[in-house]
């Protein structure tokens, strides 16, 4: 009977051994980054004196396999001050890294520095957590576009979850509110660039997520017709969803609108039930220039409370 109990507890020390070294969280890596690229500051009718500046970046090698930046975040023109920052970075494997980031504007020839908090992503980036200082250094094309190069230095801590991923389907598209602003503002006495910034509110249902709102901010390039922006959906109970986007517009015909889009959806985490949420979709459907659409997303998402070590 003692030898019984002796090996029960032994079992269970054991497997709680096991328990323990397998919830220890991952070690900080050294995270190094340096990119360059373009910022467009666009002033919204009565944003003044915010701004919100887009950005997009090619990424030099480095050991995380990121090959590209895209940014946004609001800039105060009076108190300098930098808010609401989104970044994402994302690998040649289609892998998303997400930070949020605040920060300071530069003064007199010092760089731009950006406080950086790493948030989520998907695939190896799924739960990853860690903070880097960002340091931009700007060349000024006009007061509101210009080129930058940048360097990120902190810590990463990849989580290695392996959460089950399930089927996750969506479609969205009722307008609720559209801003839409060129890039550069008569104001300044400058051409307006070929590129168009919006921000946007839309109705949409998900499997998932139930019924929810969807603000965006996107950038479009009317060259090319290829956008990208960021997004949060807001379930009714108030959880929250955050990720990336990115697209590209074909005409269907002669007239203007409506527009065909495909696009790629990343899922990079959130709060509530979608605390470290994880996924990708691909879209398509239709798309006017007022900001109404008709996006079908399908792809996959990690069910809640799946996320395992």
């Amino acid at each position: 009977m003692n030898r019984s109990v002796s090996m029960l507890c032994l079992m269970l020390i054991a497997a709680a051994g096991m328990l323990f070294s397998t919830a220890a969280p991952a070690a900080a890596a050294d995270l190094d980054i340096v990119n360059h690229g373009v910022w467009y500051a666009v002033g919204f009718p009565s944003g003044f004196p915010y701004f919100d500046v887009y950005f997009s970046d090619d990424v030099e090698p480095n050991e995380l396999g990121i090959t590209q930046l895209r940014g946004y975040g609001k800039w105060n023109y009076v108190t300098r001050e930098i808010s609401d920052g989104r970044d994402i970075y994302l690998t040649a494997d289609g892998d998303a890294l997400y930070a949020r980031f605040h920060g300071q504007m530069a003064h007199d020839g010092l760089p731009q520095t950006l406080i950086q908090e790493f948030v989520g992503g998907t695939g190896i980036f799924a739960g990853a957590r860690g903070a880097a200082t960002h340091f931009c250094y700007l060349t000024l094309s006009s007061r509101l576009h210009g080129t930058k190069t940048c360097e990120s230095h902190g810590t990463l801590s990849l989580a290695g979850l392996n959460s089950k991923m399930v089927p996750a389907f969506s479609t969205e598209g009722e307008l609720l509110s559209l801003q839409l602003q060129h890039v550069e503002m008569e104001a300044f006495r400058l051409p307006p660039l070929p590129v168009l910034a919006r921000k946007l509110t839309h109705l949409g249902e998900g499997d998932h997520v139930g019924l929810y709102t969807s603000s965006k901010f996107e950038l479009l390039d009317l060259n090319t017709m290829y956008f990208h922006g960021f997004f949060t959906q807001t379930a009714a109970n108030g959880d929250m969803m955050d990720g990336y986007y990115e697209g590209a517009l074909s005409p269907l015909g002669e007239s203007e609108d409506p527009f065909a889009t495909d696009m790629q959806v990343w899922i990079t985490g959130g709060t509530g039930r979608f605390a470290n949420a994880s996924g990708k979709q691909t879209g398509s459907g239709l798309w006017w220039s007022d900001g109404h659409e008709e996006i079908t997303l399908e792809g996959a998402l990690s069910s809640v409370g799946s996320s395992m070590k």
